[in-house]
């Protein structure tokens, strides 16, 4: 779900993709798709998630609609942009019998208190180690990854672009 940054940067490397020549597909609520167009772009595809943002009992559908998508998009690389949506990737990409690479854009850090904060610091250190890169937005997220066992952590700033005017899809 992004209103705001991460939805922007994501839009810029579809565009940045597209125009290299790449196939894109992005998965994402519907919400998120008329903010920024996404299913505008020439050469991306653009499918349904509804994902939430808190951990529940739907995520195992949520699982299997976005295992759904990814056997009809077949990529080699998935990328996943933050703590909810690499947790739902990351079970995914786990039930594929073909497992495509998993990549995960961290723009910020878990934050949560008490039980919450412990759940939060499994499900972080689950994603550290099942990723295959994770990018950090800030050296502390990546040297965070690192102290959670990341094999490959880096630090890529993701100064979100102009945010441009999206024109209304026609009816």
């Amino acid at each position: 779900t992004s209103t705001g940054g991460v939805g922007t940067h994501v839009r810029a490397l579809a565009r940045e993709l597209t125009a290299a020549g790449h196939e894109i597909g992005v998965i994402g609520p519907a919400a998120t798709d008329e903010h920024f167009g996404f299913s505008l772009l020439p050469g991306v595809r653009f499918a349904v998630l509804e994902l939430g943002t808190g951990i529940g009992v739907g995520d195992a559908a949520l699982v299997r609609r976005q295992r759904t998508l990814l056997r009809s998009f077949a990529p080699d690389i998935v990328h996943a942009h933050g703590f909810r949506a690499g947790l739902i990737t990351l079970l995914t990409v786990r039930t594929l019998r073909t497992r495509p690479r998993f990549v995960l854009s961290l723009h910020n850090q878990a934050s949560g208190q008490g039980m919450r904060g412990k759940v939060e610091t499994q499900v972080e250190t689950m994603l550290a180690r099942g990723a295959d890169l994770v990018l950090g937005a800030s050296t502390d997220l990546v040297d965070r990854a690192r102290q959670l066992g990341a094999n490959d952590a880096r630090f890529l700033p993701a100064a979100a672009p102009q945010v441009e005017q999206i024109p209304a899809a026609a009816a």
